[in-house]
């Protein structure tokens, strides 16, 4: 999983510490981190290198499975950003510090047609871990709530007559009843692996 992480700096040291933070989580759960902003080379892709994929035409977001934005200090980037992540239906994290002062760009999209794909929230260090791991797990089930791969399976003219009938018990088609099965045993087998 690859996630864009933007943030902007100036004196408050705890601004800082919550973009450590926000990489430091991202990178333990095996993340790839690009970030607009990387003093201290913590970013799998420094700024330079991000310049340099600009510089050749690629967009670096349309690459990216999700957003973290810290605005909690105003930047003029995150209007472009969140727009052009919402119109890409990329996942956003948008965060900011509670104590910022930045509450009344939040209070903006409260209330308003926000899309699912975003999520505000507002932070204080030690819940980061748990808002950033919550972001991941939902954007990691977002992409297994569309498949996206092709799969042949040669099948038996018993297996299909079989198949008929439980899709019609099921009021689902051949492939979403197989789907169901699959996923049902997958999810069975990973509970499994995470008790030993």
């Amino acid at each position: 999983m690859k996630i864009f992480v933007h943030t902007t700096f100036n004196h408050r040291d705890v601004i800082r510490d919550a973009y450590g933070k926000i990489l430091d989580v991202l990178k333990n759960a095996g993340v790839m981190v690009i970030s607009n902003h990387d003093e201290e080379g913590k970013a799998d892709l420094t700024r330079a290198e991000v310049e340099r994929m600009s510089d050749k035409g690629e967009n670096l977001i349309d690459k990216m499975d999700g957003i973290v934005i810290d605005a909690s200090i105003p930047d003029s980037e995150v209007g472009y950003l969140l727009a052009y992540a919402i119109s890409q239906k990329k996942p956003v994290l948008y965060l900011h510090e509670r104590h910022s002062g930045a509450k009344s760009m939040l209070s903006y999209f409260e209330g308003k047609n926000v899309p699912e794909s975003v999520v505000l929230k507002s932070y204080e260090i030690p819940e980061l871990e748990g808002i950033i791991t919550e972001f991941l797990q939902r954007t990691e089930s977002g992409d297994q709530d569309v498949p996206t791969i092709k799969f042949t399976l040669r099948i038996t003219p018993k297996i299909e007559r079989f198949l008929t009938m439980k899709s019609k018990q099921s009021r689902t088609t051949k492939a979403d009843y197989l789907r169901e099965k699959v996923i049902k045993k997958f999810m069975e087998n990973t509970n499994n692996i995470d008790k030993e």
